[in-house]
Order: C-alpha cells, then structure tokens, then sequence
C-alpha cells in the first residue's frame, strides 16, 4: 500500500491508481490541486496508524 503526502500541507492519502508515481490532484485539507508525492509504502504488511 503506498500513501501520498500533499507538498503544501502534509495530508495523507492513498491514491490506488498512481501506482509510485507523483501526481497532482485536488487536496481536501488546501481545497486546490496540488502536487502529491510518495510519503511511504509498504508493500508486505500493510499501514497501521
């Protein structure tokens, strides 16, 4: 599971169809696209918080 990290605020999200690749998409937290880059993955066991 890869988790994106937005470049302005840091609000973390899991976008399914990026497959590692930066992207840049609407941020719920700023309310306008930003740019979004892999924060971490792990691919194994999952993400728990």
């Amino acid at each position: 599971m890869t988790y994106y990290e937005c470049e302005a605020c840091g609000q973390l999200a899991d976008f399914a169809d990026a497959h590692g690749r930066p992207l840049r998409r609407e941020c719920p937290a700023c309310e306008d696209p930003t740019v979004w880059k892999t924060a971490f993955a792990d691919e194994q066991s999952g993400v728990s918080f």
